[in-house]
């Protein structure tokens, strides 16, 4: 999660950046994507169903927040991104974003 922050707080803050990320293709509160980093819609994965497919996008990060959960990025329809945690089960899934270094 210390790359994701260091993003968000490079490009603004929690409210402002996920505008500047956001890709056009959201369906309320489409982005304006001004570094190129297209974040889609994509929604994410609970108790085995997809969810906001449109309107959110989750995001694991490489940390763990404890035994049971990891922590996460989660771009929302109300434009903010904030860093936060989601469990890790079998049911329930995020997206995976590869930055190179």
């Amino acid at each position: 999660s210390k790359e994701w922050n260091e993003l968000i707080f490079f490009v603004g803050d929690e409210e402002s950046s996920a505008a500047l990320l956001k890709s056009t293709d959201w369906k309320a509160d489409p982005g304006i994507d001004s570094y190129g980093f297209t974040v889609l819609p994509a929604g994410y994965i609970s108790s085995g169903t997809i969810h906001e497919t449109g309107n959110r996008a989750g995001f694991w990060s490489l940390t763990d927040y404890d035994t049971y959960s990891a922590r996460s990025i989660y771009f929302n329809e109300y434009g903010r991104v904030y860093v936060t945690f989601w469990d890790k089960t079998v049911n329930d899934a995020l997206n995976v974003r590869c930055i190179k270094d």
